[in-house]
This record gives C-alpha cells, sequence and structure tokens, in this order.
C-alpha cells in the first residue's frame, strides 16, 4: 500500500514549486525585510553590548561563541514551536513558510535582469560575469542549502540554517567576535555546494553547448577554495560553459572572462535545468518514501 508522507521531500518538492511559480513578490520580500531587520537589531545590540574593542581578543573570541551558540538556538527553538504548531494546522502554510527560504525564480530574474543592465554598463563583460556567478552560489545558497537543512532537521534546521547564513554575513570582517559564526557559515556552505555543483553537473549533460567532461574535470582541479566561497558550483558553471570566474584566491575556470550577453542566456538555461533536477531529486525521495 503506498502512502502519501508528506514530509520532508514532499514538502520541499512543493515549496520549490511555490517558489518557481510566485517569484517573490512585493508582500514576500516585506516580510523577508522585516524579519532580516528585526534580527539584525538583535545581532547588533549583542554586538554593541559584548563585542568592544576594548577587551582582549580571548575574552571576544568566547563572547563571541557564546552570543553564536545562544542565538542559534533560540531560532533553532523558534522553528521547532512552529514545527509543533503548524503540525495541526492547515499543510500549505508550512509549503509557504519553507518556501519563503527559497530564492530560484528571484536569482534568474535578477540574472536576466543584468542582461539589460549590462547593455548600459561600462564594463558589460563584468556585469554579465558576476550575474553567471551569482546564479552558481545562488543555487548553492538559496536553493540546495535551504532544502539539505529542512530534509534533515525540519523547520528547527531550516531556521539554524538562516540564522548561520545572518550571522556569518554580520561579522564576515570580525574574526575574532566572529569566529565561530563564520566557522558555521563556512561549513553550512560547503554542504550546500555538493548538491548544487552536481545539479550543475547534471544539467550541463542536457544543456546545449555545455561539456559535462570538462564541468567534472574543473570541478575536480579547482576543488573549494575555500568553503564560505562556494567554489564547487562556481567551478561546475566555469567548465561547462567554458567560462571563468573571479574567486578568492584566483580565477575559477580556465574559459573566457569577456562573458557575452549569449554566455549570461546558457548561463540561465543551466541554472533553470539544474533547478528542475533538483526539484526532480527532491520528488523521487518522496515517491521513494511514500511506498
Amino acid at each position: 500500500m503506498v502512502s502519501l508522507a508528506l514530509d520532508p521531500y514532499w514538502t520541499i518538492a512543493l515549496a520549490l514549486l511555490l517558489d518557481a511559480a510566485i517569484g517573490h513578490p512585493r508582500w514576500r520580500a516585506q516580510a523577508a525585510s522585516a524579519v532580516r531587520g528585526w534580527a539584525t537589531g538583535v545581532i547588533d545590540g549583542m554586538n554593541r553590548k559584548l563585542n568592544r574593542p576594548a577587551r582582549p581578543p580571548g575574552d571576544r573570541r568566547i563572547r563571541g561563541a557564546i552570543a553564536c551558540l545562544a542565538l542559534l538556538g533560540l531560532v533553532g527553538i523558534l522553528g521547532a514551536l512552529l514545527e509543533a504548531l503548524l503540525a495541526s494546522g492547515p499543510y500549505i502554510l508550512k509549503v509557504l513558510l519553507v518556501a519563503t527560504f527559497f530564492a530560484q525564480r528571484r536569482s534568474f530574474d535578477q540574472a536576466r535582469m543584468a542582461l539589460k543592465a549590462a547593455e548600459e554598463a561600462t564594463d558589460p563583460f563584468a556585469v554579465r560575469r558576476a550575474a553567471a556567478a551569482r546564479l552558481a552560489r545562488n543555487l548553492a545558497v538559496d536553493v540546495a542549502g535551504p532544502a539539505l537543512a529542512y530534509a534533515l532537521f525540519g523547520l528547527t534546521g531550516l531556521f539554524v540554517y538562516g540564522g548561520v547564513l545572518l550571522l556569518g554575513g554580520r561579522y564576515q570582517a570580525d574574526l575574532t567576535f566572529g569566529g565561530l559564526a563564520l566557522l558555521c557559515k563556512r561549513w553550512a556552505l560547503a554542504a550546500a555546494s555538493l548538491p548544487a555543483a552536481a545539479a550543475i553537473l547534471i544539467a550541463s549533460a542536457f544543456a546545449p553547448a555545455a561539456t559535462p567532461g570538462r564541468a567534472l574535470k574543473t570541478v575536480w582541479r579547482g576543488g573549494p577554495q575555500a568553503p564560505d566561497a562556494v567554489t564547487w558550483p562556481l567551478a561546475a558553471m566555469a567548465g561547462a560553459l567554458d567560462l571563468s570566474f573571479e574567486g578568492r584566491q584566483g580565477w575559477i575556470g580556465g574559459g573566457r572572462a569577456k562573458i557575452e550577453a549569449a554566455d549570461l542566456k546558457r548561463a540561465l538555461y543551466l541554472f533553470a535545468l539544474a533547478c528542475l533536477f533538483h526539484l526532480t531529486a527532491w520528488t523521487a525521495l518522496g515517491f521513494l518514501n511514500a511506498v
């Protein structure tokens, strides 16, 4: 007998479909901005009280680690409470909540807008190159990462993942107080980059003018220059389309750095295919889990 187990695989698949369908309308952007603004205010207030330059580096490092664990624990508890509340509520509410962590459609639309912006830019190649690289990064950070976090740990994991990204972003330049937050962010993005790179590699086998062999070779040779840089999907995209992107420790890929409009269109197509294969994988897991 087949029993439809909606969590977590079907929830991820439906949330991905919802994100692709509705994109990032104003109400969704405003809600996300309000939550991000509140969380940022909490982090900044904590930073003012605990991260004072006069304190010794060791003291600041310990305080930062405790603050990081406390904040991530709080958002994890919030996720667990919402999980319990939504368990008895309409299922669509959980799908809507999970969908807010994805940004497939927004990433695609932003890159497509860069096609027009590049025509009026002083350096159109740099605009297109940044847009193509952002597609590869976003596939890891805003698509594969949230899906993996929810699949492993439910709403608790999803909220902690969002908190890790926010904390790591706020302390990007503070290796002392934000040391643990940055470490958590690097490892979270390293984990997210693996399925993202795999999706690009699979998509490159079906995309016109893409070369999966070269993509695999670029990923193998390039490796993760730094986990926080999400190098694996960047290397996969660069190799598949014979392009080059700026990395933190040099260029990624051995192809063209002067990216034409046609190259960015191919990157958009490859991104869309990778998102489709990513969705297909979670759907397949849902069917297997339901049997």
